[in-house]
């Protein structure tokens, strides 16, 4: 296993730490706590999915030297999935997950993908 993953599994479970404890103990009477609830979601979400995409890739692709490639890879499409849930979980928090909103954050998330699937 490589060193790097220990510390993104640290930082994983850091953040289900501070998701937990913020749905927890934080009373949600603003907008800042709802803000950081989705932020952390979203970095909690990112670390551990690209973890198990990392996990996938290797079993794909065992002969691959460079470990390093391959988690930033997968970071970025865990990093692309995490955004499209907190992303619906803001639209939803705030009360303002309609038809018109949600098409316009599809077309939002579209674009984002034929960014990610680009040359680089």
């Amino acid at each position: 296993m490589p060193k790097f993953l220990y510390t993104i599994i640290f930082l994983s479970l850091l953040s289900w730490g501070i998701v937990f404890y913020i749905v927890g103990v934080v009373n949600p009477s603003s907008y800042l706590p709802i803000f950081m609830f989705i932020f952390c979601l979203f970095i909690a979400l990112s670390f551990t999915l690209s973890l198990l995409f990392f996990s996938i890739l290797k079993k794909k692709k065992p002969d691959f030297l460079k470990d390093n490639v391959l988690y930033k890879k997968s970071f970025k499409y865990a990093a692309y999935i995490s955004f499209g849930i907190s992303g619906v979980a803001l639209l939803r928090a705030f009360k303002i997950i309609n038809l018109l909103n949600l098409g316009l954050f599809m077309l939002l998330y579209i674009g984002i993908f034929y960014q990610l699937k680009g040359k680089r």
